[in-house]
């Protein structure tokens, strides 16, 4: 019996350039690769976060992590990705000089990925291949995703992940083996970057099936449910493995990121008992870097004491409820604000962050507008309504955790893509959901 096709086959008239697509991908590649070892010195934007990130795959790879040192600050799923990378350069014989070198080899690969994917959802929701061939060479070329790159981050895994998760979702059309693969995908991100579990209600809502589409049940749900959950578990199961149960989940930072959001702290300074060793943390959220007026905390408690921050948090707001007001302002640092990472020896970021900077801005203030439009031409696909709640979810998670220009990245795709159909209106969608249009 022939096995189901991962991806649903549209029509003759409606089949993707695939070359094309092919063609985005290794432009994409080649764009990282030029910027990450003609712009920067790799060796050099080894600090902060990034040499943390570093310093733990090789401490995870020697099996030398202790105590909460593997889990406390980061999530652990990047480095023991960057672990296992590692362990095959060590096989393979390529000596530790040039490990860096392939890590950022990695990324380039990934990203150049996102962009071939960039290219097909872009195709498939706008019908225009022009349009989604403008789209997706935006994409490919935009700033702060391909400086980014250039640093061991896990956004490197997160954001690929999400995009060619995206498009897996969108390309299934509600059949299970795409969606296995979509919410697999989804899982990967999640599990990079934990703050990205804000982006799956709309997933679930775009696969969800409406009255019309009753008759499928809740098969295309469990499904995308399946293939995210499948890693989410796997992952922790892991990851409290790689901590004697000290973790259970994918992190233990939210409590922590929403107190330094609502109670608007510029510097932490945790010094805590590790089980015998002391133990010390300094974290300075990038939205308060500019703010020296600040408050500076010290505190006896771990990173990951999530309630203990959560309650913090709270009676920040019931000391100050203006602070619900002042977290709507803060969210104009998603478009032009901080960005971390901020190392002066990668090139281009004087003078493309803010042309960059402006474009995405315009793209998201345009896409956030972009239901209007769709009102107005009585029609909405349902690919756009997932894309849309992506970016509406991302302000949600804002609004909460933290309003800074790395956290609007992940989601920039969807960004291109709503503005396009306002710019650029595609033609009707087979399938796409009627709206009311006032007389």
């Amino acid at each position: 019996m022939a096995l189901p096709p991962l991806i649903a086959t549209p029509p003759a008239g409606r089949r993707h350039p695939w070359r094309r697509t092919g063609a985005f991908v290794l432009g994409g590649c080649l764009v990282r690769v030029a910027y990450i070892w003609l712009a920067t010195d790799p060796s050099a934007l080894l600090v902060s976060d990034m040499r943390g990130y570093w310093e733990r795959a090789h401490l995870q790879l020697a099996g030398a992590l202790t105590g909460s040192e593997g889990w406390a600050v980061w999530p652990p799923f990047y480095h023991v990705v960057l672990a296992g990378l590692l362990r095959l350069c060590q096989a393979a014989g390529l000596e530790p000089a040039r490990w860096l070198d392939a890590t950022l080899a990695l990324h380039a690969a990934l990203g150049g990925i996102a962009v071939g994917a960039v290219h097909v959802l872009a195709g498939q929701v706008l019908r225009r291949p022009a349009t989604a061939d403008g789209v997706a060479a935006l994409y490919a070329v935009t700033f702060p995703i391909v400086y980014l790159e250039a640093f061991v981050l896990a956004e490197n895994v997160a954001i690929p992940a999400l995009v060619v998760g995206t498009a897996c979702v969108l390309a299934a059309r509600l059949r299970a083996p795409g969606l296995v693969l979509g919410g697999g995908l989804l899982g990967i991100a999640v599990a990079a970057r934990p703050g990205l579990a804000m982006l799956v209600p709309a997933f679930v809502a775009h696969v969800v099936p409406p009255r019309r589409r009753a008759g499928r049940g809740l098969r295309p749900l469990a499904a995308l449910g399946g293939g995210f959950l499948t890693v989410v578990v796997l992952v922790s199961v892991g990851n409290a493995w790689l901590s004697g149960g000290a973790l259970r989940g994918l992190a233990r930072n939210g409590g922590l990121n929403f107190f330094l959001t609502q109670c608007r702290v510029q510097r932490l300074d945790s010094v805590y008992d590790d089980h015998g060793r002391l133990a010390r943390y300094r974290i300075e959220p990038p939205q308060f870097a500019d703010e020296p007026w600040r408050p500076w905390v010290a505190t006896d408690r771990p990173p990951y004491a999530e309630r203990y921050f959560y309650r913090r948090g709270l009676q920040c707001w019931r000391e100050r409820p203006v602070t619900l007001v002042e977290n709507v302002l803060e969210l104009r640092k998603l478009v032009w604000g901080p960005f971390f990472p901020r190392v002066p020896g990668a090139g281009g970021r004087t003078l493309l962050g803010p042309v960059f900077g402006i474009l995405i801005a315009g793209a998201t203030v345009v896409a956030g507008l972009a239901p209007v439009a769709w009102r107005e031409r009585a029609r909405v696909a349902p690919e756009l309504g997932l894309l849309w709640g992506l970016l509406a979810l991302t302000v949600v998670g804002a609004f909460f955790f933290g309003a800074e220009r790395r956290f609007l990245l992940p989601v920039v795709f969807a960004a291109y893509v709503c503005a396009a159909s306002v710019v650029v209106p595609s033609p009707p969608a087979p399938g796409g959901v009627e709206v009311p249009v006032a007389a």
